[in-house]
């Protein structure tokens, strides 16, 4: 979804949004714009800060939170055990190979509800090995485009191209 030009100094920013399937109740561009204006404000932008922002029933990002606690507290709680399942960690080793530590539960979800189930599972059911597979494409497409610019990483980058045409045909 493409978003309201700026001009930034000589760079010529469009805001959008990256995650798909997401639909945001704000445009991108107006979200950029608040940031702008409490980066201004501040000399940077905190979580909080956002928060802070939007907090007014009139403000121009508050349709963007939920503001019922009881509501928002049960979804920080979800959120903390999405942060508990990513940090459990297991270590495997096959065979003569040397152990390696991976996530114990990984997510094998094809819609925004995320389901996690063992990783030894996840790896022997060829369907769910194919949602594993397809969730860190788009994790590796995501790095790609946050740490583009950067030189130093473009041969990492050009591994990747050649692992998504192998995986294509």
């Amino acid at each position: 979804m493409a978003g309201m030009e700026c001009q930034k100094g000589e760079m010529n920013m469009v805001y959008e949004y990256k995650w798909d399937g997401y639909i945001f109740p704000v445009p991108a561009a107006v979200v950029g714009e608040r940031c702008e204006a409490i980066e201004k404000q501040n000399g940077k932008v905190t979580r909080k800060a956002l928060v802070d922002d939007a907090r007014a029933e009139g403000a121009a990002l508050h349709k963007l939170f939920e503001w019922d606690d009881a509501i928002a507290g049960e979804k920080y709680r979800e959120h903390q055990a999405g942060s508990i399942l990513s940090a459990l960690k297991v270590v495997v080793q096959e065979k003569e190979q040397e152990e390696i530590t991976v996530r114990a539960f990984v997510n094998v979800s094809t819609t925004q509800k995320s389901e996690y189930v063992n990783v030894r599972l996840a790896m022997s059911e060829p369907d769910k090995t194919e949602v594993v597979l397809h969730n860190a494409m788009r994790e590796l497409e995501m790095f790609e485009r946050k740490y583009s610019a950067l030189t130093q990483l473009q041969p990492i980058f050009a591994a990747f191209k050649e692992l998504r045409e192998k995986i294509a045909s």
